[in-house]
């Protein structure tokens, strides 16, 4: 039994220095060996530790000078800009908050985050380069792999509907649905903000319905209602409006 730990703990040892170095090759063939390398593992776990620790929540993404890259220590200064304008903090769900009040506290968690496996935090956020500058984040939080569902969070801290944020959301829910097994993603809007809605439906996401009184605004006191939109990986497939667009962005 302390053999087997052991043997998981060098394992996962060798899988952190391999995404820290952004050596995916390297990290593809650790996964490959843990079937010789963790014989104490049923074929069970060694599915769940192979699709935990899949490259493709860690790569970046890269199409027509707009990236995608995991959140990171790297990106601490433009995390926190972002998040102490009151403005962008309104785009996102309380729940995914980072404290940024001191940048080399924000900088560890950052690292924290960026090396928890997404099934054991249940949350992935990536930063937006556009031209190799930061220019926004995106997010897929509250991931139930179970159901293969997440909520869908975007945001650019000053900036309005773009071609980097569609861009950018095109790439990040198609890449959702044809490499991490996600099946459906919803976003929430507040009732107020109709050109985020818009943007939202733009998208290929179909309103659900409202939620009445979803988050309690804490400075106010007040209740605030949402939007519920859903997109399920069959429909993004399928829509000739999102083809287009997905034709357009590429071609641009």
């Amino acid at each position: 039994m302390n053999s087997n730990r052991k043997l998981l703990e060098l394992f996962r040892f060798k899988v952190d220095q391999a995404i820290l170095d952004k050596d995916w090759i390297g990290l593809e063939f650790l996964l490959h060996s843990a079937n010789d390398d963790l014989q104490g593992l049923s074929p069970q776990q060694l599915e769940y530790l192979k699709n935990q620790y899949h490259p493709a929540w860690w790569e970046p993404l890269k199409v027509r000078g707009i990236e995608l890259h995991r959140r990171a220590p790297a990106y601490a200064g433009f995390v926190q800009d972002a998040f102490s304008d009151a403005a962008f903090r309104l785009q996102f769900s309380p729940s995914f908050l980072p404290q940024v009040d001191d940048r080399a506290d924000l900088s560890e968690r950052l690292h924290h985050e960026y090396l928890t496996p997404p099934f054991l935090s249940h949350n992935a956020h990536w930063v937006v380069l556009s031209q190799t500058e930061p220019v926004g984040l995106i997010s897929l939080c509250d991931l139930d792999f179970t159901h293969k569902k997440a909520e869908f969070l975007v945001g650019f801290p000053g900036r309005r509907r773009s071609f980097t944020s569609v861009g950018a959301a095109l790439m990040l829910i198609e890449h959702a649905f044809r490499r991490l097994s996600i099946e459906k993603l919803y976003s929430l809007v507040h009732v107020d903000n109709e050109l985020s809605q818009k943007s939202t439906e733009s998208l290929g996401f179909q309103n659900e319905g409202i939620l009445k009184g979803e988050l309690l605004e804490r400075d106010t006191g007040r209740r605030l209602s949402l939007y519920r939109n859903g997109l399920l990986a069959s429909e993004f497939d399928s829509s000739d409006r999102i083809n287009n667009l997905r034709s357009r962005f590429r071609h641009r």
